[in-house]
């Protein structure tokens, strides 16, 4: 962030900076240029503060100042994958189903639920998606990111492919 002061009295060169308030120790500014960086060393909007507020202060040569009200805001990013657990506790990207014969239809295989760690509504949207033949089906229950893999008959060792 930049901040940007002029003094009709002196040349610009010749005022300074500094930050001021409970928030300010997260941030960092440059005495000559007004650049504001921060001190915080993993921005993230799920897992640090999410809003600072400081005081930006430019004084010139004869102590004179103008102070001005800085609200600093992280913007969620949908920078986190969904993670999905099996009730039965696998976890990744793969899941292992094991069907005894004589599975009967609509049987529910394997349920999971996921979860997606983005703090904001619109980076939280989940869906499924597959081709599970004629054999299975997916279900999705949306509002409480549940998954069901379903058999849509009954699986038979001897004669299912």
């Amino acid at each position: 962030c930049h901040v940007n002061f002029t003094d009709p009295d002196v040349p610009a060169d010749t005022l300074s900076y500094s930050l001021h308030g409970s928030d300010s120790a997260d941030f960092r500014v440059d005495n000559l240029t007004g650049n504001i960086t921060t001190e915080v060393s993993n921005v993230d909007a799920e897992s640090s503060k999410n809003q600072w507020n400081f005081i930006f202060r430019a004084t010139d040569l004869g102590g004179l100042s103008a102070d001005t009200n800085i609200t600093m805001s992280i913007v969620d990013v949908n920078d986190h994958s969904p993670i999905c657990n099996s009730t039965d506790g696998q976890t990744g990207s793969q899941m292992l189903v094991h069907l005894e014969e004589e599975t009967s239809a609509n049987k529910t295989l394997l349920e999971l639920a996921c979860i997606d760690l983005d703090r904001t509504n619109a980076n939280n949207v989940l869906s499924c998606s597959g081709n599970f033949s004629t054999y299975f089906s997916l279900e999705f229950t949306g509002d409480k990111c549940i998954l069901h893999l379903k058999a849509n008959q009954p699986i038979d060792y001897d004669t299912s492919p």
